[in-house]
């Protein structure tokens, strides 16, 4: 009798262990993968397949940001380009955004074609640190 209650206690702890976690990527965003690159002057575009990135317009931007700014950029900036929200966090673990700069690796995440906001993030990196007001402002 105890064999058994531990039996479905256990099967029951492993239904309910995959069935309240994260579920797995689903085989649509496997297939969705960030495989197609596009390389430019200042940037490394990472998409997938059937998405787009605006390069020409980003490059106009980062052109005239770096005139402003008056700055140096160390190297071209990686631009990760989601589909939405849910593609980023399957790939990434970050599901509640639309987008965030990651300046260590000198990177953006991002749902939108062009993203000036997020390069903003980086380029002002190399000035340094803004308040947390001033950041998402």
């Amino acid at each position: 009798m105890f064999l058994k209650s531990f039996s479905l206690f256990f099967l029951l702890l492993v239904f309910l262990f995959y069935s309240c976690g994260k579920s797995p990527p689903s085989s649509s965003s496997q297939i969705r993968l960030l495989t197609e690159t596009i390389i430019t002057q200042n940037f490394i575009f990472h998409y997938a397949p059937g998405n787009r990135v605006d390069t020409n317009q980003q490059e106009i931007y980062h052109n005239w940001a770096v005139k402003q700014f008056q700055i140096s950029i160390p190297q071209k900036i990686d631009y990760y380009k989601y589909f939405d929200q849910q593609h980023m966090g399957e790939l990434t673990g970050y599901y509640n955004t639309n987008a965030w700069a990651d300046v260590g690796n000198w990177a953006i995440h991002t749902i939108w074609p062009v993203d000036n906001h997020e390069c903003i993030h980086l380029y002002t990196s190399l000035i340094g640190s803004l308040s947390d007001f001033l950041v998402k402002a």
